[in-house]
């Protein structure tokens, strides 16, 4: 069989420069422009066209190939005279011309309707679409939107039945809109008493029987004529901008399913984002270009994905672990219209990795609620369905709440700015207390592990603790002030050479002075620590039953800190001596000598935590604090420290003043989305062209790791947020070159500020990670000959593609950092695998991928791997 693609690609290829495709419903016309066609009749013109495409046709077979297509084999001139129509705009679109890839890629995409439209489709039925589309259109009103739902749906329409409505006449439907002397009157479908929000419908078709005629020879005309149905919904468009009573926020589309003639004309007439509903299963495989079609619709916002699954079981987390090749594969396709839409400089040519948008991928569960109605309340259904809607509301663009309070004003502020310490030892910011840290702060609390990933916070929570006075700082961060030892003293170095060979003596030795001291924020506990180490190294003993005699005189309970161990060893000695630590832990926290009068609490990076004892776990079981930012709580940091930079108090008093208002609430990390959004949407730009993005969607993608699209578990870096805050507030402190002329734009930050403060803060967080990694990786034996090794490494990545199969990596590293034996090189890699700069490449066994914060520090490129 000819295959009309096989027509398509064979007649451009034998007429460059001299073929043109056109669609006027319901026909495909090909041009082919030749002079040689001047003096031939219309079989020689067929039998040349069969000759230069190689293809077997005939003026008996051609129209047998597809009844709809039209082969023009003519002159230039006989183009100009005869078939000038094809040049005509019409309104006739249609899924196939769009089947050809160069027709596709020469589509241009324009900017969604005012209002807002948003298109629901779904390949197959049963995919949740018209429910998801209820319940956001609740939710939307709920928030003081105005919402109009049309049900495009125009074979089974059933947005009337979920929403519990019924349309008594054509000028309440879809079907009345082709009738140009028909009003147009949507329905009361749904008033949010408390917000002034409203849900209008306008139905497919009236209710009743007496139209069942009428709806049939409706939906037989939109199939034989598409550009009708095209035509009524501009009608629909120019109607709602004329409104002045009922000027609504955002109109949604509901659609039919596969190739239905209805969805394209509805959504060119009315141009907006598509939102696609599907199972991951193997019967929307062959979906793909349809997808492309529908994401290449508009520029700003081209869509989501919104995934159902009827199991009760099913988690997203099982979802992503099990369909994750078949989910990347899907973001890709959403990752390049997105590009298509953005500013970048063509030069940049890289792709996205879909990793960064998963923020895109909406999932949607089986849900109890829907068992008893068809579309119950929004506080009804389970949480992680609401969570799940506002998701999707924000990369819709539509987290912003239409009926906000009235904002303070703002009052007389102090323009003194609070030191504000990135690594947290000198920090003058505001504390955030979440629920699971304040349990660190009762009395009687068991834990005594503290772990976290960089840059969570673990050194300013010592330095809260400390300044509660409900511990003492033992072991601090090289860079900390205020007692303690700081593992970058000289005296700490000295220990731990001496020690090298028994490396828990240091700790019990650290210990036995701080008891024997009783202060260790005096200049004696150093003098004191000193005198250990050298009774120590002469007495070559520590008699743990000593330090038990001093614990047991003391008239009260002690609880000790200890940070910094990340940096406070070589990289040949960092594991032993972390290990040691783990054994005297268990010690003090087990002996009876102990217990009732020592407490010692250890903050430690996650991954050394897993690497330096086996039994980790069951020594550290119902004592652990586990230091993790999801996305409300980091937002509550983010807001806390906008209220205290000069800069933003100065440029945004008001939102600053409101900050301010909620400071308790704030600091407790409890604003919800609701909340926070709005104050940050009036800072930063609502959207990023260069990326193309939301910036909310940018802020939760790009400041967190591949987690962050869950909006629970989420793993955000206070750090990271500092940095750029600081970047934004200071831009000259940028790199040379990247401060923007101005870093404000319609009165908000301005774009390319918020661009360059990420970059920048991205890059300053690889260069204290650095200074972990020199201690963590062991590429060579001489301190500082790791430390250029550990730089030579990281500039290796430069260029290199992600994802990556792990062996072909390694050899191309190997290439380009030779004096790195491979076996350390494959080590380091898997350490570098554990503190997050990488991770598993979901549905590819041996392959992995940059982990999303540090893709863009490493400076490898996004390849996309099917």
């Amino acid at each position: 069989m000819i295959t009309l693609s096989s027509i398509v690609t064979s007649a451009r290829a034998a007429f460059p420069g001299h073929f043109e495709i056109h669609y006027i419903h319901p026909t495909l016309y090909l041009v082919c422009k030749d002079e040689s066609f001047a003096s031939l009749d219309d079989n020689q013109r067929l039998d040349q066209f069969s000759q230069r495409t190689g293809l077997p046709v005939n003026i008996n077979t051609l129209p047998t190939l597809a009844s709809n297509l039209s082969v023009l084999l003519i002159t230039q001139a006989e183009r100009e005279r005869e078939y000038d129509f094809l040049d005509a705009s019409s309104s006739g679109h249609h899924w196939l011309p769009l089947f050809d890839p160069e027709t596709f890629s020469s589509q241009s995409p324009v900017k969604s309707s005012t209002p807002c439209a948003v298109h629901f489709y779904g390949y197959k039925g049963g995919q949740a679409r018209s429910t998801v589309l209820a319940m956001l259109a609740k939710q939307l009103a709920d928030d003081g939107y105005r919402v109009l739902a049309v049900d495009a749906d125009i074979e089974a329409p059933s947005l009337d039945v979920l929403l519990n409505v019924a349309a008594s006449g054509p000028n309440e439907t879809l079907m009345g809109l082709l009738d140009p002397e028909q009003p147009i009157s949507p329905l009361s479908a749904y008033t949010a008493i408390s917000s002034g929000g409203q849900l209008d419908l306008l139905a497919c078709r009236p209710t009743s029987s007496n139209y069942n005629m009428d709806f049939a020879a409706f939906v037989l005309r939109s199939a034989l004529d598409v550009s009708a149905l095209e035509e009524g919904l501009k009608r629909l468009a120019n109607e709602l901008s004329k409104r002045k009573d009922k000027n609504y926020d955002v109109v949604l589309f509901d659609h039919r399913s596969g190739l239905a003639t209805s969805v394209l004309p509805v959504v060119k007439a009315y141009p907006g984002p598509a939102v696609i509903c599907l199972r991951i299963d193997e019967q929307s495989r062959s979906a793909g270009p349809l997808f492309d079609i529908l994401l290449n619709q508009v520029t700003d916002t081209p869509g989501a994905y919104v995934s159902f699954s009827l199991d009760p079981e099913e988690s997203r987390d099982r979802l992503l672990g099990t369909h994750g090749a078949r989910i990347s594969e899907l973001l890709d396709r959403l990752g390049a219209a997105i590009k298509r839409g953005s500013n970048a400089e063509p030069a940049s040519g890289e792709e996205l990795p879909p990793e960064n948008f998963l923020r895109y991928w909406v999932s949607w569960f089986h849900d109890r609620a829907f068992l008893t109605k068809p579309c119950p309340a929004i506080a009804d259904i389970s949480e992680q369905n609401r969570r799940s809607l506002l998701q999707l509301r924000e990369v819709l663009a539509l987290s912003e709440r239409k009926s906000r309070p009235s904002s303070a004003r703002a009052p007389t502020r102090s323009l003194k700015e609070s030191r504000l310490s990135p690594s947290g030892a000198g920090d003058e910011g505001i504390f955030i207390e979440t629920q699971d840290i304040a349990r660190l702060f009762q009395a009687n609390t068991p834990i005594t592990y503290i772990f976290g990933r960089k840059g969570t916070g673990k050194t300013r929570l010592l330095r809260e603790l400390h300044d509660r006075k409900l511990g003492e700082p033992l072991v601090v961060a090289a860079d900390a002030s205020g007692g303690g030892l700081s593992s970058g003293d000289t005296l700490f170095t000295d220990l731990a050479e001496r020690f090298a060979k028994s490396p828990e003596k240091l700790w019990w030795c650290i210990l036995g002075a701080a008891l024997e001291t009783g202060d260790t924020t005096s200049t004696r506990f150093r003098k004191q620590l000193a005198v250990w180490g050298r009774r120590a190294q002469s007495k070559n003993v520590i008699r743990t039953t000593e330090i038990a005699a001093l614990a047991a005189a003391m008239p009260n309970r002690r609880v000790f800190l200890i940070d910094g161990i990340e940096t406070a060893f070589r990289a040949t000695q960092l594991i032993e001596f972390v290990e040691a630590l783990f054994k005297f832990l268990l010690t003090v926290q087990s002996d009876s000598q102990f217990v009732d009068k020592v407490v010692v609490r250890l903050f430690l990076r996650t991954d050394l935590a897993k690497r330096a004892i086996q039994n980790v776990e069951q020594q550290t079981s119902g004592r652990t604090l586990d230091l993790s930012w999801n996305t409300q709580s980091i937002f509550n940091f983010v807001l806390s420290r906008i209220a205290q930079l000069n800069w933003f108090k100065e440029n945004f008093a008001e939102c600053c003043a409101i900050i301010d208002k909620e400071n308790d609430r704030v600091r407790a990390g409890l604003l919800t989305s609701s909340e926070y959004e709005p104050l940050l949407l009036e800072i930063f730009p609502r959207h990023l062209r260069r990326n193309n993005l939301q910036t909310l969607t940018f802020l939760k993608t790009y400041f967190s790791d591949a987690a962050g699209d869950d909006e629970v578990r989420a793993a955000f870096y206070p750090r990271l947020f500092d940095a750029f805050l600081q970047f934004v507030a200071h831009p000259d402190k940028l790199p040379h070159g990247k401060a923007p002329q101005s870093p404000m734009e319609e009165g908000r930050v301005s774009q390319s500020l918020v661009l360059a403060a990420h970059e920048a803060a991205s890059r300053k967080f690889l260069e204290e990670v650095k200074q972990e990694l020199s201690v963590l990786l062991d590429l060579s034996k001489k301190s500082a000959e790791n430390e250029q090794r550990v730089s030579e490494l990281l500039a290796a990545f430069d260029g290199l593609s992600t994802p990556f199969e792990l062996d072909d990596c390694l050899k191309k590293l190997s290439d380009r950092v030779p004096k790195v034996k491979a076996p350390n090189l494959r080590e380091a890699l898997h350490r570098m695998k554990e503190v997050g700069m990488f991770e598993d490449r979901p549905g590819f066994s041996g392959w992995w991928r940059a982990g999303r914060l540090f893709k863009s520090a490493l400076r490898m490129k996004y390849v996309r791997r099917l």
